[in-house]
Formats: C-alpha cells, sequence, structure tokens
C-alpha cells in the first residue's frame, strides 16, 4: 500500500520536528511518529519523517503486539526484531538507521493512540536502558505532544488514511470508557474571574489532554450535542473560536493540578 506524497498527514513533518524538539530537547531518540487509529481501519499519522511511515506502508506492516497487552489501558512495548519481515526491517535500519523502536500505545473509546519512537544508536542495550531509564519524561512527553499540536491533529480528522484488514493492529478502544468516581484532576479557581460549571470544567480538563469531544461524551456518559454545547459555552466565556485556542489559555493560566 502506498501513501500519496501529499497527504496531509505527512506534509507537517517540519512543525511535528520543531515540537518534538520543543518537548524533548537533546535525546537520543531519531524519529518519532505520533498515530490515531480507529477502530472502523481510518488513521492519522504525524512523523517526524515522511519516508519511514512510507516505508511502513509499502511493506503493508502489521504492528501487532503480544496478546497479553491488548487489554491493558496504556501499553509500553520495546519492538523486538522479529516484528519486522526481513525487507522492511533491512530498509529501515539500512536507509533510516533505525535500529531499536519503542510504542506507546494509549486506548480511547473506539481508537488507541500510538506513540513511536526510534533509535539509531547501534548499541541495542544502550537504547533499551534509555527506555526504561527515561519512562516518566517520555510518558510526559506524550500528554504534553497531544496538547502543544492539538491545532495540527484536529484538522487531520477531516483526512483519515483507510488501513486495509491485513495490516491492522490487534489492538482495539474501548466500547465505553472506563469509569471513576474520583476526579483526575484539581481546578485552581483562584486565577479567573470568569465562572464555570462544573461540567464545564470537566469538559476543559478533557480538552487539555487533546480529548475530541466524542471521546469526552463516552468519558462523562453524556451525549455529544451536549458537549458541544459545553464547549461553544466555553468558547463564548473565553472569547475564542477554536479549540486550540482553549487549551492554550488553560496551559498559560495553569487551570489544573
Amino acid at each position: 500500500m502506498l501513501l500519496p506524497d501529499n497527504h496531509p498527514s505527512l506534509s507537517k513533518c517540519t512543525d511535528v520536528k520543531s515540537i518534538f524538539s520543543a518537548l524533548m530537547g537533546n535525546t537520543e531518540i531519531s524519529f518519532f511518529d505520533y498515530g490515531k487509529f480507529y477502530d472502523n481501519g481510518k488513521c492519522l499519522f504525524l512523523p517526524t519523517q515522511a519516508n519511514i511511515v512510507k516505508c511502513l506502508f509499502k511493506h503493508e506492516w502489521q504492528p501487532t503486539i503480544p496478546e497479553y497487552l491488548t487489554t491493558q489501558e496504556s501499553i509500553y512495548y520495546i519492538r523486538p526484531k522479529k516484528d519486522f519481515n526481513f525487507g522492511l526491517l533491512h530498509e529501515i535500519e539500512s536507509r533510516y538507521n533505525l535500529v531499536t523502536m519503542l510504542d506507546i500505545i494509549k486506548r480511547g473509546v473506539g481508537y488507541y493512540e500510538l506513540f513511536c519512537f526510534g533509535f539509531s544508536n547501534t548499541d541495542i542495550d544502550r537504547n533499551i536502558n534509555f527506555c526504561l531509564n527515561q519512562k516518566d519524561p517520555i510518558e510526559r512527553f506524550t500528554k504534553d505532544f497531544k496538547k502543544t499540536a492539538s491545532s495540527i491533529i484536529e484538522p487531520l480528522e477531516d483526512h483519515l488514511i483507510w488501513v486495509p484488514d491485513h495490516m491492522r493492529s490487534n489492538v482495539r478502544g474501548f466500547t465505553k470508557y472506563p469509569r471513576t468516581t474520583e476526579k483526575p484532576f484539581r481546578f485552581n479557581s483562584t486565577v479567573l474571574n470568569i465562572t464555570f460549571t462544573e461540567r464545564q470544567i470537566e469538559c476543559l480538563y478533557y480538552l487539555s489532554l487533546g480529548y475530541s469531544a466524542k471521546d469526552i461524551a463516552n468519558i462523562l456518559d453524556i451525549s455529544h450535542r451536549t458537549i458541544e454545547s459545553f464547549i461553544n459555552q466555553i468558547k463564548f466565556k473565553l472569547h475564542c473560536t477554536r479549540k486550540h485556542e482553549i487549551i492554550k489559555f488553560i496551559n498559560e493560566n495553569n487551570l489544573f493540578f
């Protein structure tokens, strides 16, 4: 399967590199790709190098993981070489100098997100130690990347790529988001002269994590239309027109801790 050179998912490499460098700084990671895969077979990508993603599609790679991991909400998986066929392995090592690959998978409702990190260092043990020792900073990066790149990710939802069955992972999204009675955040109400309802605060929190209105509706177990209404109310109060402007406002004012 070949991806067109001009596909919007592959046209943002410079922006992704800039975001990656700003958030991670100097690192041994030489390649990064963000992917969002829906259970209906559609997906989007945001790589630092378009040719590597095109290579994976050309070889029709199926990114499966061990079955025992597929039910976890968050998955941290260092890929062994046996996960790649010979032709693909030879090309990514000889042409793109990728020796080790780390996948972090986050499951949502009806989709999963993939944060893929590639290493060029030929010392595989060193790469693995880096993955294990830097787990917390890498985990923070996955959250910060979604916030920072939200203005890039959102338009790509209208230009999704269809993936054939034989290339789809064995990972699937939740049919319904796991519920929790305890709120996972604290709202810093002292920094604003604006009053929000409890539901609007919950929407603000999940928007700050990069969730879509549909995702938030599933998490809060209320209708998508109601969530969109809450978001429009928030936009009115903050004098914003786009969701990424709301996220910027949240981050600049440290609304959650």
